[in-house]
């Protein structure tokens, strides 16, 4: 007998030959589960393939003599056995996996692998299938799975800055996913606990050095602005009636007001004629100034005030009433009444006055008022000194000279002595009347008495 080996593990192309001769002939053959009768000397081979096995087969001849027991034995190869090992990609969505047939055992070598086309260094996340085929053509067949990371995530936050134009804005990644920690993060060298208004970008990396970027959006308020709606001046100088309306926006609301008068409030009335700034806070405490506005009070009340005038003195004489004061007014509001307080008279022209203060009030249709203080001066007392020298000590027919020093009133001064000399007097009383520049007149006489020796 002979016999062909399986080619394949777990085949069944194998074959057997049992050659038959001597007894008598015909003879039957009982073997791999047949009883087949042979005519004459003769060989028979199985008609289809078998697999790996121990085969017994006997002859019988023509007059019943039948062999001994004999076995045909069938092998195979051993099982193609394949160990194959894979990288995972780095990063999500990339391509740098790889796959390899580590060994191969079994089978008829030498072997053949088939990947079917794939570059097995550069593999994105998948399963990629192979064959491995022997020297006899058997097949054996795999795969490996390649996997990824999860995507590689972060959640960020930011707070917005307090004030317009501040930089106490912050930013920090909250979380981070996927990937394959441990993580760092690059702000690119921002402090991201002092940030101003802007967009900020940011850099995670994990360990395999995977890459995510993003930003952070940093807002800050409109600045708080300030409109002046409307300002009114004072119209009643008595009550005043002042206002000023402003506006706010901007800024994070809940406004707080303080007027440099001190008032508290967004809008402010009844006020008097001044300069008037606010300073505006919200609720962060970012504020802003406003100012001033100017309040104006109704036209001012102009004087003009003319006297009388007697060479430098309201008065003429010392001790007249002869002075007189002349007011009139321009500016105000409306039509302008006056009071003399001390004189109970309401008129422009005060007569008949003596020397002394004179108050005048001026009042407007707007309660406004303006005062004025005039003083009126006169003259000094005109005072007279005589000056007498004895000119002989003859008591029968005494001559005296007589002279005035006269000071007071306003210079120059006339003497009249009535007709006399006073430069040669005799014994006697001689009147005399000296007069000043403004008229002003003193009267008095002097006595001349001799001497005695």
């Amino acid at each position: 007998d002979s016999s062909t080996n399986v080619s394949c593990n777990g085949g069944n192309d194998g074959s057997a030959t049992v050659y038959v001769s001597g007894g008598t002939q015909t003879y039957t053959l009982n073997a791999f589960g047949y009883s087949v009768p042979l005519l004459g000397s003769s060989n028979y081979t199985t008609p289809v393939g078998i697999g790996a096995g121990n085969y017994p087969y006997t002859v019988t001849d023509g007059n019943g003599c039948t062999t001994n027991v004999n076995n045909i034995l069938i092998s195979e190869p051993n099982p193609i056995i394949i160990t194959s090992s894979s990288t995972s990609v780095s990063c999500n969505g990339g391509s740098d996996g790889t796959a390899e047939i580590n060994n191969i055992t079994g089978g008829v070598p030498p072997y053949n692998t088939d990947w079917f086309g794939v570059d097995t260094n550069n593999l994105s996340t998948g399963s990629y299938s192979y064959n491995v085929s022997d020297n006899n053509g058997c097949l054996t067949s795999g795969s490996v799975s390649i996997s990824q990371p999860n995507l590689l995530t972060a959640i960020s936050n930011s707070t917005d800055v307090s004030c317009y134009g501040g930089s106490d804005g912050t930013a920090e990644i909250v979380s981070i996913s996927g990937g394959i920690g441990p993580y760092s993060t690059n702000w690119f060298g921002v402090d991201t606990t002092s940030l101003s208004v802007g967009n900020y970008s940011y850099q995670i990396l994990d360990f395999n050095q995977c890459t995510i970027n993003g930003s952070v959006a940093v807002n800050q308020p409109n600045p708080l602005n300030i409109t002046l709606i409307s300002s009114s001046n004072i119209t009643d100088c008595l009550n005043p009636n002042g206002s000023i309306d402003i506006d706010i926006t901007g800024g994070n609301g809940n406004y707080s007001y303080n007027w440099s008068n001190g008032q508290t409030t967004q809008d402010l009335s009844n006020l008097s004629a001044g300069n008037y700034s606010v300073t505006i806070n919200d609720i962060l405490n970012c504020s802003t100034t406003f100012g001033p506005i100017n309040l104006t009070s109704p036209s001012p009340i102009n004087w003009t005030i003319n006297t009388t005038n007697y060479n430098g003195f309201e008065i003429s004489c010392n001790g007249q009433s002869d002075g007189e004061i002349y007011i009139a007014t321009s500016g105000g509001t409306g039509i302008v009444t006056y009071n003399w307080p001390s004189l109970n008279s309401t008129n422009d022209t005060a007569t008949n006055l003596s020397a002394g203060s004179y108050t005048v009030i001026a009042t407007d249709d707007a309660n406004c008022t303006s005062t004025q203080l005039i003083q009126l001066y006169q003259p000094n007392q005109i005072i007279v000194q005589d000056s007498i020298i004895q000119l002989n000590c003859d008591t029968g027919s005494s001559l005296f000279s007589a002279e005035l020093i006269i000071s007071g009133g306003i210079p120059s001064y006339n003497i009249n002595w009535f007709g006399v000399n006073n430069s040669s007097l005799t014994t006697g009383t001689y009147p005399y009347l000296v007069s000043d520049l403004n008229g002003c007149i003193i009267s008095d006489s002097i006595t001349l008495v001799p001497s005695t020796p």
